[in-house]
């Protein structure tokens, strides 16, 4: 998989563990969802600043796949429904299960600006999601979601793994 990233400028904050910076204050677009001042992800992950950045897309675009590997997901869910591209169960083939936290995370990265809930960081984004990497012994099933994922066109990817070490 290949990675890419950009350096923001020096005076763009870049928040750490631990809230060291505050990006608190910035400013929401005209007609912004009403619900967004219940919402943390804003201020957290510095989103007005990044979005008032020179050449700034705010909202993403279509053609941007946001990969989210992740225990369940309801893709029937009024914020994700109109974003949800494509979705594979690597663990349990055909089985998706309805789990709230997949329902969450896609929520913050990609929920449609419908006025209904939350709207994500960046709601023009089209939405895939792959259960794997979870209760499986061989490395190689591991990360097979993430491949399935970069070959469906992916390039931002949430990976949410856990895992239980019996000392």
């Amino acid at each position: 998989l290949a990675s890419a990233s950009r350096e923001l400028p020096q005076s763009f904050p870049q928040p750490g563990w631990g809230g060291a910076t505050d990006c608190t204050g910035g400013t929401p677009p005209a007609g912004f969802d009403p619900l967004s001042n219940t919402q943390w992800q804003w201020d957290v992950a510095c989103v007005w600043q990044a979005w008032a950045l020179p050449g700034s897309n705010q909202r993403g675009s279509p053609s941007v796949f946001v990969a989210i590997s992740e225990s369940g997901i309801d893709f029937d869910h009024q914020d994700l429904a109109s974003n949800f591209w494509e979705g594979k169960n690597f663990i349990n083939p055909g089985v998706i299960p309805d789990d709230q936290h997949g329902s969450s995370v896609g929520g913050i990265l990609v929920a449609d600006d419908n006025g209904l809930g939350i709207m994500g960081v960046a709601p023009d984004c089209k939405l895939l999601w792959t259960k794997g990497g979870a209760n499986r012994t061989n490395s190689f099933y591991d990360i097979s979601n993430l491949y399935w994922a970069a070959d469906k066109r992916a390039r931002v990817f949430n990976v949410s793994w856990s895992m239980y070490m019996d000392n």
